[in-house]
């Protein structure tokens, strides 16, 4: 069976997760504290093979076993995962066809929209931080809100 990207937003809405977290960071050599946001997405799932062809399909991110207590009836289970803004061109694919997690893609990919912009007017460079400003803690936010568990 050849792969669809309507098929892959299906895995995604009902096994995945699409995400923006918030880090807090300490450098004890200088006592500082920082922050940082990440984002990224995975599927869970017990078929390993259909996560590598997902993989194979965008060619980006990877795939591994992920650690379940053991019991005797629970098969293995393996994650499917890309971090960092590279995700842009996966959630760009994806975003119109999911039903269940497009509010995040969207907030997600106005995110890396931002940051792309801040990098540029601030010619960031490797190793330097660029800074956060309050509209990116507050997507951060909200799609923290949109994961949260529990009745709506």
């Amino acid at each position: 069976m050849k792969l669809s990207l309507e098929y892959i937003a299906g895995f995604v809405d009902g096994d995945g997760c699409i995400f923006l977290t918030k880090r807090e960071h300490r450098t004890y050599k200088w006592r500082t504290k920082y922050v940082s946001l990440s984002c990224g997405f995975n599927i869970a799932n017990c078929n390993k093979t259909i996560l590598e062809e997902i993989r194979a399909f965008f060619n980006i991110g990877k795939v591994y076993p992920l650690y379940r207590h053991n019991h005797p009836k629970w098969k293995q289970w393996f994650g499917y995962q890309v971090n960092g803004l590279k995700i842009r061109t996966v959630l760009e694919k994806l975003a119109p066809l999911l039903r269940v997690k497009r509010k995040q893609a969207k907030l997600v990919l106005q995110f890396i929209r931002i940051r792309e912009e801040q990098f540029k007017e601030t010619n960031w460079k490797n190793g330097q931080r660029c800074p956060y400003d309050s509209r990116l803690f507050g997507l951060q936010e909200e799609v923290s809100a949109l994961n949260k568990r529990g009745p709506d």
